[in-house]
C-alpha cells in the first residue's frame, strides 16, 4: 500500500471539476430559458448530465489504485476498504432518506470492495470484467426498464426500500454498478497501465466524439440500447461520459505543471479535496431551500446561475479556511471516523 504518496493536484483538480458539474446539474435548469443567453446556459447544464458523476467514479478507481500502490491485495487494507464502504453506504442511506433521493454514495460504497477484489486478479481480470459488464448492457436494459416501474415514483425519483435497495444499486438506479463499475475499473486500469497522458487524452476524447457522431448519424429510437440514455445506462452514454471523464483527467495530468503555480488552481484543488463536504453542503444550503420555494423545481435560470456562483464563492472561502486548520473536510472527517481509521483518505 502506497501510504506515503504525495497528493496529486490533477486528481484534486478533477474532483473540483466533477463537483462543479454536479452543482450545475442540480442548480441550473436544462429548459425554460426565455433569452438567447439563458438558452446557452441551459444547454451547458444539459451537456453536463451524467458526465460529472462519471468523472467521480473514474476518480474513485484511480484513487483506489494510487492508494493501494503496487500491492495486489493486502488483508489489513481490504478491511479498511470495507470499513470505508460501510461509512459511505451509511451516509448514503441517511442522505437518501432524509435530504436528497440519490444512491450515489451507496453505489460507490458497494463498488469499493468489489473493485479491490477484482484488482487482485490483475490487469486482465480488470479488463475482462469491464468488457463483460459492457456486453451485459443490452440484457440489463429491458430489465432495468421493467423494475423502474416499481422502484421509481411519479416524480422521477428512486424509492429506497428493503426490496429495491440492491436493484437500485446494481441495475435500475441512477448509478447502477452494472455497468457503472466499468468507470471505476477503467480508472484503476489507467493507473496500473501507466498510460501516457497525451495518448490517453486523444483516445478518450476521440471515443466520446466518435460515439456522439455515430449516435447522431444513426438517430436511434429513444428506447433503443443504442440511444444516449442515462437510466438504464446505455452503451453510448457509457462511452461518451467515460470518454469525457478520462479526457478531463488525462488533460489535467498532462498540464498539471503549467497550472500548479496559479492561485486559482490551488483554490479549485481545495474544493476538490473537500468535494464530499461540498456535495452535501450545496444540497443543504442551496438545493433544499430552492426546492422549498419552487416545489416543482422550475426555478428561473438566473436564480440557478446566481445561487451556483454564490455557493462557489462560499466553497472557495470555506475550503481555504478549513484546510489551513484540518487535513480533511468535515464530511470527509466524518467518513474517516466511521471507517475507524486515521489512514489518509482516497486522495492520491
Amino acid at each position: 500500500m502506497n501510504v506515503s504518496a504525495p497528493r496529486r493536484l490533477a486528481i484534486d483538480f478533477a474532483r473540483g471539476f466533477a463537483l462543479m458539474g454536479m452543482m450545475i446539474e442540480h442548480l441550473v435548469p436544462t429548459e425554460g430559458a426565455t433569452t438567447s443567453l439563458g438558452r446557452v446556459v441551459t444547454m451547458v447544464s444539459e451537456w453536463f448530465a451524467g458526465k460529472s458523476a462519471s468523472l467521480f467514479f473514474v476518480l474513485v478507481g484511480m484513487s483506489l489504485a494510487i492508494q493501494m500502490g503496487e500491492s495486489r491485495f493486502e488483508r489489513s487494507y481490504f478491511i479498511f476498504i470495507v470499513r470505508r464502504a460501510f461509512a459511505l453506504i451509511l451516509l448514503g442511506v441517511i442522505l437518501h432518506l432524509t435530504l436528497w433521493p440519490t444512491e450515489v454514495l451507496m453505489a460507490i460504497g458497494c463498488a469499493l470492495p468489489l473493485a479491490a477484489l477484482i484488482r487482485a486478479g490483475g490487469k486482465w481480470m480488470i479488463g475482462g470484467v469491464a468488457v463483460a459488464l459492457i456486453l451485459l448492457i443490452p440484457v440489463l436494459s429491458p430489465v432495468g426498464h421493467a423494475w423502474m416501474a416499481h422502484d421509481w415514483n411519479d416524480s422521477g425519483e428512486p424509492i429506497l426500500s428493503a426490496s429495491s435497495a440492491l436493484k437500485l444499486i446494481f441495475v435500475d438506479g441512477c448509478y447502477p454498478l452494472m455497468p457503472w463499475l466499468v468507470f471505476i475499473l477503467l480508472g484503476i486500469l489507467a493507473v496500473d497501465l501507466k498510460l501516457k497522458k497525451t495518448i490517453g487524452l486523444v483516445v478518450s476524447a476521440s471515443l466520446a466524439l466518435a460515439t456522439g457522431l455515430l449516435v447522431l448519424w444513426l438517430h436511434p429510437a429513444a428506447s433503443s440500447v443504442f440511444a444516449i440514455e442515462w437510466v438504464p445506462t446505455s452503451i453510448p452514454f457509457l462511452f461518451i461520459c467515460g470518454g469525457v471523464a478520462f479526457a478531463v483527467v488525462f488533460g489535467l495530468e498532462a498540464w498539471e505543471g503549467k497550472f500548479q503555480k496559479f492561485k486559482l488552481a490551488s483554490w479549485h484543488a481545495a474544493i476538490g479535496r473537500t468535494s464530499l463536504s461540498h456535495y452535501v453542503g450545496h444540497i443543504l444550503l442551496v438545493v433544499l431551500p430552492l426546492r422549498h420555494w419552487y416545489p416543482a423545481e422550475e426555478w428561473p435560470t438566473r436564480i440557478g446561475v446566481l445561487t451556483l456562483a454564490g455557493y462557489l464563492v462560499f466553497a472557495v472561502c470555506f475550503s481555504e479556511f478549513w484546510l489551513r486548520r484540518f487535513k480533511r473536510g468535515p464530511v470527509e472527517w466524518l467518513v474517516s471516523l466511521i471507517s475507524g481509521s486515521e489512514r489518509r483518505s482516497f486522495a492520491g
